[in-house]
């Protein structure tokens, strides 16, 4: 009975890895398919890895994605943990009141979150772009980072950091060397989910953006409506290096074990200890850095160089080669936004965002 009971518990299993990966699997396939048929594959080939590269608009949105994901990770972990360290201090009615405020983000829904900021950006007359989008992702990331950390704050002995200052250290010394590495953790946990909730974002990404600056969230909603085949392509670019990141993050422990064990048995110099994983974010950062510059270097001279024309538009109306074209002919460059209803426009625009040419229907008209 138990063996069968094991039997079934392992089929269970298989099929729910199966269920989550074989989409996934289905993706990384298709994106080497010559056609652009999601359904038969007739051929490999890479010419959507190709067009993927050659695409301002994708390696625009990747490259908004990781450094906005990134950077908004650092600093919402930095002000996250420093706050729930600082709250561990305070009065208990300061710490209940901070507790609850923490909190309401994560309770309330992401449209109510996402209309909130981008009316706060209009109140203050700030101009949405990447720095408004950076400081939302800030904003909503804190939460998670605080509810990570201070579970493992509470567990430590109230007392470490004066046990600490009177065996010499001084308080920041107490606070670096002794509570942080406590704790570490629970900063660790937070940083990987603020790191995936920024990364996925969509909602309030839409909301708080402007001037043709999107992620990759944005970038696949706008297109969903469209087979285009270089959407699996940069999907699969993503899950291979956040596949790359994974293996290094679980091999380097390994790593540094042996050569603990190793450095046990035959004294050796002491390695310098590097951070792989701050290394390759950063080197994401600056490779798509460089692709990000890459795409200004296509436009061609016209008599409209060096000004720019902000479209709204329907996800689905403009062609692949459309707005190239239009930059190498004019030499103007196009900052194109794209919305899935008229609705959806109407939000944007009654708040202030300005474009040159919009493509509503007739009765939004």
């Amino acid at each position: 009975m138990k063996k069968e009971r094991r039997l079934f518990g392992k089929g269970l299993m298989t099929l729910m890895i199966l269920f989550f990966y074989l989409p996934i699997i289905f993706m990384i396939v298709f994106s080497f398919n010559e056609s652009k048929s999601l359904t038969n594959f007739t051929g490999f080939s890479l010419k959507w890895y190709t067009h993927m590269l050659e695409s301002n608009d994708m390696v625009s949105s990747l490259y908004t994605t990781f450094s906005v994901a990134i950077i908004a990770t650092i600093v919402s972990t930095i002000i996250g943990t420093i706050t729930a360290i600082g709250l561990s201090k305070s009065r208990k009615v300061v710490r209940e009141i901070v507790t609850q405020v923490n909190d309401l983000p994560l309770m309330n829904p992401e449209i109510v979150t996402a209309i909130g900021l981008m009316l706060l950006f209009i109140t203050f007359q700030i101009e949405k772009g990447y720095i408004t989008m950076l400081l939302a992702h800030i904003a909503f990331c804190i939460p998670y980072v605080m509810l990570s950390v201070m579970p493992k704050i509470k567990s430590l002995d109230p007392n470490l950091a004066d046990a600490a200052m009177d065996l010499g250290a001084t308080p920041w010394q107490a606070l670096t060397k002794v509570m942080v590495p406590q704790i570490m953790p629970g900063i660790i946990s937070g940083a990987l989910i603020a790191f995936t909730m920024s990364f996925d974002d969509f909602i309030i990404s839409y909301f708080v953006t402007g001037r043709g600056v999107k992620n990759l969230s944005i970038m696949v909603y706008t297109m969903s409506k469209r087979v285009n085949p270089s959407i699996n392509a940069i999907s699969t670019l993503v899950v291979v290096l956040i596949t790359i990141v994974l293996l290094i993050v679980n091999v380097l422990p390994m790593i540094r074990n042996s050569k603990k064990e190793k450095a046990a048995k035959q004294p050796v110099q002491k390695s310098r200890r590097k951070g792989s994983l701050l290394a390759l974010l950063l080197v994401v950062v600056v490779a798509g850095a460089s692709f990000f510059g890459l795409q200004h270097m296509q436009n061609g001279a016209g008599k409209f160089k060096g000004q720019t024309l902000h479209l709204y538009n329907w996800g689905e109306y403009t062609g692949q080669e459309v707005i190239p074209m239009f930059e190498k002919q004019t030499g103007a460059k196009v900052v194109m936004e794209n919305f899935e209803s008229n609705e959806q426009m109407y939000i944007k625009v009654a708040n202030g965002d300005s474009y040159d040419v919009i493509v509503p229907s007739d009765y939004m008209i």
